[in-house]
């Protein structure tokens, strides 16, 4: 394999990484982090931490999505560097579902920014809200217009969304309680960590059940599992997940229950800290999924 047939591939997936990584934040961050009730001139310490987490997040995913579209044209263009700026590569690239997906992602982003930035829109909760709403709805759409669902029925883009949206208020939902661990009181921060254990006992039956209606979809199980690059793939994420689903449930009947001075807080904060670097391998193997390796490979 030569150096360009490594490299191109490997942007593309750092790009599509990226890209899930701002996803995610978006969606827990401005959830878990209070961001979309009542406006007060007296935020608090956690809320401007996440409110700086959401933000970072946007501009961390723009970043990410020009990129990504820059680099598909030069992949597509065979020049090296100098064929992403190739007018003619820029516009079949721009007319496909890259283009599109691309649109919709940079549309959904600045929605989000104009959503948690705008003077105005940041005074009037419901307002915040409907912006926010209407730049999740773009970004979780630009899913399906990439991928190995492109020409799935709508029941299965249907599991795909579903899929999508529990996972990033979960995952984008981890760095806020880590916050939480030290900016709240701890009557408090227990009272969060309680709901949200309960919220995730539900949500999580329809992440397994939507990620394994698509799986079956995509691929001849079991064999497939260990006899492909996909199914290889997969079973690492597999793996990660239910490393992430052991630890929730060591913080659900365990570490939130204890919960009585700093050093539990502290000892809570180091175990989330863990699942979310399962969690940016979980979107990694997501990202490779998504962009170099095929169900077929």
């Amino acid at each position: 394999m030569n150096q360009a047939s490594f490299w191109w591939p490997a942007a593309a997936v750092l790009c599509q990484w990226l890209f899930y990584l701002s996803l995610v934040a978006c969606v827990g961050g401005a959830l878990s982090g209070h961001l979309l009730v009542k406006w007060s001139p007296r935020q608090s310490l956690y809320q401007r931490r996440c409110r700086h987490y959401v933000l970072t997040a946007v501009a961390i995913g723009l970043l990410a999505v020009v990129s990504g579209f820059f680099i598909q044209v030069g992949l597509m263009a065979g020049e090296g560097i100098v064929g992403m700026t190739n007018p003619m590569m820029r516009q079949i690239v721009w007319s496909s579902n890259v283009g599109e997906a691309s649109l919709l992602r940079g549309m959904g982003l600045l929605a989000l920014l104009v959503a948690f930035v705008g003077p105005l829109v940041t005074r009037i909760w419901w307002l915040r809200t409907g912006i926010w709403l209407v730049g999740v709805v773009a970004l979780s759409y630009s899913l399906t217009l990439l991928g190995h669902l492109v020409n799935a029925p709508l029941w299965l883009k249907g599991a795909l969304l579903s899929h999508f949206l529990v996972a990033a208020w979960w995952l984008g939902s981890l760095i806020p309680l880590m916050m939480a661990c030290r900016t709240r009181p701890l009557n408090e921060l227990k009272r969060q960590m309680v709901r949200f254990g309960q919220y995730a006992s539900g949500f999580m039956f329809i992440l397994v059940a939507a990620g394994a209606v698509m799986a079956w979809s995509l691929l001849d199980l079991p064999q497939a599992l260990w006899r492909t690059s996909y199914g290889l793939t997969l079973t690492v994420k597999l793996m990660l997940l239910m490393a992430m689903l052991m630890l929730a449930a060591r913080h659900k009947w365990h570490l939130v229950p204890a919960l009585s001075d700093e050093a539990d807080s502290e000892r809570l904060r180091r175990s989330i800290f863990l699942e979310t670097l399962l969690a940016a391998l979980l979107l990694l193997a997501t990202a490779v999924l998504t962009t170099v390796v095929g169900p077929n490979s």
